[in-house]
């Protein structure tokens, strides 16, 4: 008999249709290893998701993608669980090597690169979460559809992992200003409140992240680049991204260390 795995989907409109109908086929034509099972849905509009949800045979639903629940923690592999036994063999897997990275490029000086990672072991107890979510983990303007009064879509799940809710809003803060940040957390406040120790956990994150995307940056060369780059202002330059960056990764070390407010992003 074959193994059945749990199936989540995110999107309920043409293509929810779609691959709902793919996952009830799909045994028909094929002669599978394993046998799906449509555990959840994940979709935006709460009037019509429980029927949509019903009618497609799905088991359950929900408009927060991060109620749905998965095994294991980090990258996800073919079966949706994630690779790691823990969040923080995750969240520390290569730390070293990406820290090295950055202080042979003269990215940081050796004492910021000391600091960082002396930072992060003393806070590594707040890795110590019982079970992992579903994760966006690249989520910025560019991955939000709408108007300028109402989001319609969430794109490009792509980089998706499971781990801790507080590593999607510190990835807003990769990207985005103090006043952009606060909007964001209002929004989300209104519909989950968050836990007593959000403040670090935020900060630790913000500081993993940024070290990720510095060393994204500086070896894919970007800080070299014009404003032809996306994510380098009109009429600005690359220095301006690579100095943009070192001061969110500071900041974010110092944020963690003082438990310093949103306010001071």
């Amino acid at each position: 008999m074959a193994k059945n795995i749990n199936v989540a989907l995110i999107g309920q409109a043409f293509m929810g249709r779609a691959h709902s109908n793919a996952y009830r086929q799909v045994g028909r034509y094929f002669d599978l290893p394993v046998q799906p099972v449509m555990k959840t849905i994940a979709g935006r509009n709460a009037a019509t998701l429980c029927g949509f949800s019903e009618a497609q045979g799905w088991q359950g639903c929900t408009t927060r993608w991060q109620d749905i629940a998965v095994e294991g923690y980090g990258v996800l592999d073919g079966s949706l669980r994630g690779g790691c036994s823990t969040y923080a063999e995750y969240f520390l897997l290569n730390l070293d090597r990406h820290l090295g990275f950055l202080e042979d490029g003269g990215f940081l000086t050796a004492a910021e690169q000391t600091e960082s990672a002396v930072e992060i072991q003393h806070h590594q107890a707040l890795l110590a979460i019982d079970r992992g979510c579903l994760v966006h983990k690249d989520l910025a303007l560019w991955n939000v559809l709408g108007t300028p009064h109402e989001i319609l879509a969430f794109v490009d799940f792509d980089d998706s992992i499971s781990g801790d809710p507080l590593d999607d809003l510190s990835l807003l803060a990769c990207f985005h200003d103090t006043a952009f940040l606060k909007a964001a957390l209002a929004g989300y406040t209104s519909l989950r409140p968050l836990p007593s120790d959000h403040l670090r956990r935020f900060w630790l994150h913000l500081l993993r992240n940024m070290i990720v995307k510095a060393v994204i940056r500086a070896g894919a060369g970007l800080f070299e680049r014009d404003d032809g780059y996306f994510l380098i202002g009109n009429g600005s330059s690359g220095s301006v991204l690579r100095q943009f960056t070192q001061q969110r990764l500071r900041l974010s070390l110092h944020g963690l260390r003082e438990e310093m407010g949103i306010d001071d992003l």
